[in-house]
């Protein structure tokens, strides 16, 4: 059992911690869906990470650009990329489905439309 000096030590600690993490607080950005595909966005000081999600229909793969960038195929739900602080940017999704293969060829894949959300890399 705590006696009274021990719990105003803990308040006091408590409150020492979260003013100095309160100024290492980093940027989030929260999910936001639409076009059948949901992004967000966090920063942890070095590098942007984006986690991506789909709903609706059927899904095997992601195209996905970040803005300038070239287009890439993403078969996962996360991706990053190092990043100053200060710096921000959108990157573009869209959630597709592999076309039907035949004799061993797949046909055009079959996507949602392009939505572009946007990242931020600062410390608050």
């Amino acid at each position: 059992m705590l006696n009274l000096r021990s719990k105003i030590l803990v308040v006091a600690t408590t409150a020492l911690v979260s003013v100095l993490l309160g100024n290492i607080v980093l940027a989030d950005i929260p999910q936001a869906c639409l076009n059948r595909v949901c992004g967000r966005s966090t920063y942890d000081g070095t590098r942007v990470h984006i986690y991506l999600s789909h709903y609706g229909g059927p899904f095997t793969h992601y195209n996905f650009k970040t803005n300038p960038g070239r287009q890439i195929e993403l078969t996962t739900d996360h991706y990053s990329f190092e990043a100053r602080n200060g710096r921000h940017g959108s990157y573009s999704v869209q959630s597709c489905a592999r076309g039907p293969a035949i004799v061993g060829v797949h046909l055009r894949s079959i996507c949602g439309r392009w939505t572009t959300f946007d990242w931020v890399a600062e410390r608050r």
